[in-house]
């Protein structure tokens, strides 16, 4: 008879506290916010949010700097789960394989492969656009077919910041009237599209936005511009900040871009419109403040923003939960408009006026405070709720390997973790 006994619960704990944390290469959430794909030196993992849960285990032996899931359907209607990655092996090409595993082999295999010139530094996707992204430009892809739309040259992109929405079916939205302060010029814009197609947007044609860093001739950086990924052509043009960008997103329908500068200074825009809808002041003076990311909700009613800083080297993270209300989208406060020009594209560029334009609504806002210090990087995602109240989750993903699911009580002003997983291992 075996009288081992099995380790006690203090034990465990104290195995689990001496196990190394996983060295995280890459941590992001996908263009709807429900999944997070970590990348490390033996593979990348892809988990869902709620449930929590490992959705795919791709590469386990290949040193993965970056990963993202795609998901397409194929013409015979089944669909096919892919992981875009890029390897340290070669850090100018992109690896699209195939996760399903029900072949006769029993394993992966690889899709296809895209090969550039220079170092990708970012991948974005949804089941119908795939952007790579380079510190000059960005190439933008079909799915699922993998052919070449477009390259575009960006203002100098070190960090890959960039944004996707989801691709939004003609039948699920009207037609969008254009800016009538807007304005066509010619040759006097310094952006550049090759490769693209035309078109002009409009009932019946499919909508899908991209956003990106992006700066005129003779202006300095903090500028946006949001590009519809279908027709290869401008929509909004915005100099958000004076100073270089630090994160940025798109709601999922594509209609609001918020754009986050030094020491927590997001700006939230409707896209269409070109207006500035709402100045959210994150409050970190920090010099050393570090914005991680920007995410918003499926509605687009919640944005949530990580940054951490701090004196004498603290790295405090605090998540920022903002409630805007649904009429934000089409209700905004008047900002200065001027007409700019770029090339075969209509479009208007944002300036704020002087003063700081009032919110059009009261905006709640809610703060959690990590439990981790030191230099972590965190990202954070809102996902749809579920039950009679639908309350939107927060989830909170950091570079130390741990996962907090985190509760917002906004009737009491407080957020509190719920459950904590770890991932990366």
């Amino acid at each position: 008879m075996d009288k081992t006994k099995a380790p006690s619960s203090s034990t465990k704990k104290k195995i689990e506290e001496t196990t190394p944390p996983p060295e995280i290469q890459w941590l992001s959430f996908g263009c709807d916010s429900s999944k997070i794909t970590v990348g490390t030196p033996t593979g990348c993992k892809v988990y869902s949010c709620y449930p929590f849960g490992c959705y795919a285990d791709a590469l386990p032996s290949s040193d993965i700097c970056i990963a993202t899931p795609l998901t397409f359907t194929h013409t015979d209607g089944h669909k096919v789960p892919l992981v875009c990655v890029v390897t340290a092996e070669r850090l100018d090409r992109v690896l699209l394989w195939n996760m399903d595993v029900s072949n006769k082999a029993k394993k992966q295999k690889l899709h296809s492969t895209l090969s550039f010139s220079d170092k990708v530094l970012n991948v974005v996707c949804n089941h119908k656009r795939l952007v790579v992204v380079m510190e000059h430009q960005l190439h933008i892809f079909s799915v699922p077919t993998f052919s070449v739309l477009g390259a575009v040259d960006t203002a100098p992109n070190p960090n890959g910041l960039v944004a996707l929405s989801l691709y939004q079916d003609p039948s699920l939205f009207a037609a969008t009237p254009n800016n009538n302060n807007a304005s066509s010029v010619g040759s006097s814009s310094s952006l550049s599209i090759s490769g693209g197609g035309g078109g002009s947007g409009g009932a019946g044609i499919a909508r899908c936005n991209i956003a990106y860093p992006f700066e005129s001739e003779g202006e300095n950086s903090g500028g946006v511009l949001v590009l519809d990924a279908t027709q290869l052509q401008t929509t909004t043009l915005v100099k958000a900040h004076r100073a270089d960008l630090q994160a940025i997103a798109l709601s999922q329908d594509g209609t609001l871009l918020a754009a986050g500068g030094v020491k927590g200074m997001i700006k939230i825009y409707n896209v269409a419109r070109c207006m500035l809808l709402h100045t959210l002041n994150l409050k970190q003076r920090s010099p050393s403040a570090m914005l991680h990311n920007i995410g918003f909700s499926p509605t687009g009613a919640y944005v949530c923003a990580s940054i951490s800083g701090g004196s004498s080297g603290n790295h405090q993270t605090t998540v920022h939960i903002y409630q805007i209300s649904e009429e934000s989208k089409t209700t905004a406060t008047t900002t200065q408009q001027t007409p700019t020009g770029v090339v075969g594209t209509t479009t208007a560029e944002a300036q704020p006026t002087t003063t700081e334009p009032k919110a059009p609504h009261k905006i709640q806002h809610l703060k959690w405070n990590s439990p981790l210090t030191g230099p972590i990087k965190h990202i954070c995602g809102i996902q749809s709720g579920d039950g009679p109240r639908m309350n939107p989750r927060l989830t909170v993903a950091t570079s130390s390997g741990a996962l907090f699911q985190v509760a917002m009580d906004w009737l009491r002003d407080k957020c509190t973790i719920q459950k904590e997983y770890k991932i990366g291992v």
